[in-house]
């Protein structure tokens, strides 16, 4: 073999050799899991996030939760053999979720969940929208509109964190400041259209008596608008939680009973995740909770709202307050 041959060989190791240790950070996988990918929501989410994770040169690695906390169960397994760096998670159910984060712990792996907390193991950082105001808000809504005296329905789905805390505030602000409305009935509509029409169809065709209802999401909120309008109820309005698309859509048929819907930023809520995700990965100290302004859209300030890409206005106009400070408020 000539000297050059040997040079040439050489020269070409130290280059490889070069390229490995200098060349630029290796691409990480950030693990994401939420409970339906079928959601707009939850598509938002994933939207939020991702646009953080690609900003890093890094890949997200999306499972579709399934609506079954088994699915996340084998997803966070997955992720841990993958080796990703980090885990962004939606659980579809808080208790069953902590066996998943449990098995992110002991392999090491930091655990951010948003929107919805998992009830054990340690998660690093929970990014959620305001739920609790967001609950308050919709009471406050319904103290407005029934001048503080009246009969509500709440059609629940008390498997989530964050819909316990709506309902909790919700609650609270009705004894606080309506004492004089009274929740006849609590229901479970399961936080989806079908089985949440179902229920109200059969409450209104009961002897219960009411004025609204106070919906723990958009779609427990539209299945009790369609089960409103199917049985001709003129004198019944509902109050919602999400500032869905077709929230939007129904809020703008003149007439419909569906009066009010509190609208997260599912974008903002990933995206915040994933720059705690970052945050953690490089070291530093990150808040345990980190809670995201919710936003009332009513017909009349349509016009305000962003929509789910967007963030809170610094402006916000609502029936009941001339100047909506509360809505930045801690909880």
């Amino acid at each position: 073999m000539s000297w050059r041959r040997i040079f040439g060989l050489a020269l070409v190791a130290v280059c490889l050799v070069g390229c490995e240790e200098g060349g630029g950070a290796k691409s990480r996988t950030i693990g994401f899991t939420v409970m339906d990918i079928s959601n707009p929501f939850f598509v938002a989410c994933e939207q939020g996030a991702r646009g953080v994770v690609e900003q890093h040169g890094d890949q997200l690695q999306v499972v579709n939760g399934d609506s079954s906390a088994s699915k996340q169960l084998s997803a966070t397994e997955d992720f841990i053999q993958r080796g990703v760096a980090c885990i962004l998670f939606n659980p579809v159910n808080s208790d069953a979720a902590g066996a998943a984060v449990e098995k992110a712990n002991a392999a090491g792996i930091p655990v951010v969940t948003f929107d919805v907390n998992a009830s054990s193991g340690d998660i690093a950082c929970f990014v959620e929208s305001n739920n609790v105001l967001a609950g308050k808000l919709c009471a406050d809504y319904v103290g407005w509109r029934l001048k503080g005296k009246g009969k509500v329905v709440i059609i629940d789905h008390p498997a989530v964190t964050s819909v316990v805390q709506r309902t909790d505030g919700f609650k609270a602000r009705l004894a606080e400041k309506y004492p004089e409305i009274e929740i006849v009935k609590t229901l479970v509509g399961e936080g989806k259209r079908g089985p949440s029409m179902k229920v109200t169809e059969n409450i209104l065709g009961g002897d219960v008596k009411f004025d609204a209802i106070f919906a723990i999401n958009d779609p427990t909120g539209l299945g009790a608008t369609k089960a409103i309008k199917d049985a001709g109820a003129k004198d019944i309005f509902v109050v919602a939680i999400d500032g869905a698309p077709d929230a939007v859509a129904e809020l703008k048929v003149e007439g419909s009973p569906f009066a009010m819907s509190v609208a997260q930023f599912p974008n903002e809520i990933a995206r915040t995740a994933a720059e705690m995700a970052y945050e953690i990965i490089g070291g530093k100290t990150v808040p345990k909770h980190v809670k995201i302004p919710v936003m009332p859209v009513t017909r009349d300030n349509l016009g305000q709202y962003p929509g789910w890409e967007g963030t809170m206005p610094e402006q916000v106009s609502v029936p009941w307050e001339t100047d909506l400070k509360i809505a930045r408020e801690a909880e």
